[in-house]
């Protein structure tokens, strides 16, 4: 008990150290927040157990750039759409409401990544996770065999031109001046009447399991968001077989 309750003391003592500034060095010391992208991922296969560590290897982007084929071509600009707060038209088929301009971004085949651990089978699921612990985890289809209207699952660690109005990275840019990168980018193969490659509420709900479906609640309307599947800050891909 003793040694817990000095321990505690001492915890104390450090924090009001602290707010007093009697501790420049350990203030110091405290990571500076940051917007900065993600420069590197971790895939990593795990046994049926969900535990057990297969393969496991981390890439930096330049090493994922020069080992890997890199998709797309820094011309072609991709987008999600957000939500688009009429009730009356949630899922807006036609794909004109609310899109998010990615940019032209460069990245890498999600199922290229995961091929470097060993690669994945039907079932098994497979896990994109940003920095800070949030993820979403997709069926091996959507990696390996995506329709044309969701594209190919891209981590893209470039973009040029990106964002609305003034474009953002006007010369282009990589990680981590990408702010949001490395970013999960559906690179759909279809487009709308305006000729935009987007990645829009339709194409969620038909070509992911409900699970992946992403809403914006706005009082009491659930409106659809696709952009919520445009993970940023990617730092892990993670393969959970499954059970046969």
């Amino acid at each position: 008990w003793a040694s817990v309750n000095k321990t505690r003391l001492l915890g104390l003592f450090v924090s009001l150290a602290l707010i007093l500034g009697l501790l420049p060095g350990l203030v110091a010391a405290q990571p500076a927040a940051t917007t900065a992208g993600t420069t590197s991922l971790t895939i990593t296969k795990y046994d049926v157990d969900g535990v057990t560590v297969l393969q496991q290897e981390t890439l930096t982007y330049q090493q994922m750039e020069s080992l890997l084929p890199v998709q797309g071509d820094g011309v072609t600009q991709y987008y999600f759409q957000g939500p688009t707060f009429q009730p009356d038209n949630l899922w807006d088929p036609d794909e004109t409401l609310n899109l998010k301009n990615k940019g032209a971004v460069k990245g890498t085949d999600v199922k290229d990544l995961v091929e470097r651990v060993g690669g994945a089978e039907a079932g098994d699921l497979i896990q994109i996770e940003a920095n800070d612990g949030y993820g979403d985890r997709f069926p091996y289809a959507n990696v390996y065999n995506p329709s044309a209207d969701q594209g190919k699952m891209v981590i893209a660690w470039y973009t040029k031109n990106a964002g609305e109005g003034t474009p953002l990275y006007p010369d282009g840019a990589y990680v981590p001046t990408f702010a949001d990168g490395m970013q999960l980018i559906f690179m759909a193969e279809t487009t709308n009447a305006a000729g935009q490659h987007v990645f829009g509420h339709e194409d969620m709900r038909t070509s992911l399991p409900e699970d992946n479906w992403h809403y914006y609640y706005d009082d009491s309307i659930e409106y659809p968001s696709a952009n919520g599947v445009s993970l940023k800050y990617i730092s892990e891909i993670n393969v959970f077989k499954q059970a046969t």
